[in-house]
């Protein structure tokens, strides 16, 4: 069988991460064809239980800081790097990214359907809502004035019938009814006059009816006015999400002088908790286009916290074993070790822990020591940092030798360390 310390000792296997996939296909190959006839394997090591694929990592520019994207409130991207952590607007306007492919794999899938894009406007730039706005304006000013102009009417009326009254008081004096006589009685008229004309100004400020068909009718994919693009498809994953969000990349093409430009947007949206087998429909419109753009291709990578999940979209889809995902993910970071030229000490593979492995291994357990293999597998369990001391319990032993651990890398080699594990061994 191959050796994944051979592997990544040679000079030829550790320059480029895109041979790990080519590596994993011959290292089973090789392990199925050396395995006696009379061998059989297990349903449970032989079922796909995880999904290799090209995902996408994605990475923006803030403060000459290059960060990690792991999240998003819909407005701004939630960002790391080197443990700090910040909220970058997606409208910034000196926004740089990066989209960079890399082979992962993940426990989880989901199917994306019906994915369709299709130009728009922006609220900014949307007529039929300025048109809205600005009818809506319109009827409040001729709203305030037929409430004014009522004000008025009313008033004049109610000085109208108080003159009234005094003329025909058989108590008014003489002099009274003539002081009351004199007065004019063009505030009435002036105020009727000022109410009708607000009327006719209210009735002539009535909205179209047919204004908003016929609008719409013009609102073509042509229309060199449209700023931003509304995205719409279906998610549907096979496993519960509680903290589901998308990256959507964006290639389209600008004509300017006769001459197309390809350019590039990247956006985030969080999608809300998914059940496990729940059909979602996702619709959100993002802007920041020029007009008159073109959209080329549209990318869709599915999230849930800082993990990609793979989807149908995916490319370079290949289903893997639980042996096989442990064999990639060893390699893995093996290899990300030795291109980036740092060491690392050996860990726990807490991906593939099982939920009764997760339950089991507690911070207030009892502690132990286990040696791992350049393989990434345990060779024994200690009670001494020296690992000089065997513990004797063969249960607690067997259980160790389950769990999944990367080994520790010293200049971009495997080589064997130890791990402390804080096991809960009470019942």
């Amino acid at each position: 069988m191959l050796s994944l310390v051979d592997f990544t000792s040679s000079g030829r296997a550790a320059s480029s991460r895109g041979l790990l996939l080519a590596l994993l296909v011959l290292a089973t190959t090789q392990a199925t064809a050396t395995s006696s006839p009379r061998e059989v394997q297990s349903q449970a090591a032989l079922e796909k239980t995880h999904m290799l694929f090209l995902g996408a990592d994605l990475a923006v520019k803030h403060a000459d800081i290059w960060w990690t994207v792991e999240g998003t409130d819909g407005k701004s991207f939630l960002a790391r790097t080197d443990g700090a952590t910040q909220s970058i607007p997606m409208d910034a306007p000196d926004f740089e990214f990066t989209l960079d492919h890399d082979l992962k794999v993940s426990a989880n899938s989901a199917d994306i359907d019906g994915l369709a894009t299709e130009k728009t406007y922006s609220p900014v730039t949307d007529p039929l809502r300025r048109w809205v706005a600005d009818r809506a304006l319109a009827a409040s000013s001729v709203d305030a004035s037929v409430n004014a102009a009522t004000t008025r009417l009313q008033g004049a009326i109610a000085q109208a019938a108080q003159r009234d009254a005094i003329l025909n008081n058989p108590n008014t004096t003489p002099q009274g009814a003539l002081a009351v006589s004199q007065q004019s009685g063009a505030e009435l008229a002036q105020a009727q006059f000022d109410f009708d004309a607000a009327l006719i100004q209210a009735q002539s400020q009535q909205l179209d009816p047919g204004w908003f068909d016929r609008r719409i009718q013009e609102k073509t994919s042509e229309d060199p006015g449209f700023d931003a693009v509304e995205f719409v498809f279906t998610v549907s994953p096979r496993k519960s999400m509680t903290d589901p969000w998308v990256v959507v990349f964006v290639e389209f093409t600008l004509i300017e002088n006769e001459v197309p430009l390809r350019q590039h947007r990247v956006f985030a949206e969080p999608i809300g908790p998914l059940a496990a087998g729940e059909k979602k429909d996702i619709r959100f419109t993002r802007a920041g286009f020029p007009q008159g753009f073109q959209i080329d291709h549209t990318r869709v990578h599915l999230f849930e916290g800082d993990r990609e999940i793979a989807t149908n979209l995916s490319e370079r889809r290949t289903p893997l074993t639980w042996d096989e995902t442990n064999q990639f993910l060893v390699l893995d970071h093996i290899v990300r070790h030795r291109d980036n030229e740092t060491d690392a000490s050996a860990a726990l593979i807490h991906s593939l822990l099982s939920p009764s492995q997760r339950q089991q291994i507690a911070d207030d357990g009892a502690a132990y020591f286990i040696r791992v293999s350049p393989d990434g597998a345990g060779l024994g369990v200690f009670v001494d940092l020296a690992c000089t001391q065997p513990v004797g319990d063969t249960a607690l032993v067997e259980w160790v030798s389950a769990l999944p651990f990367f080994p520790a890398v010293s200049r971009g080699k495997a080589v064997e360390g130890v791990v402390l594990v804080r096991i809960n061994t009470a019942g």
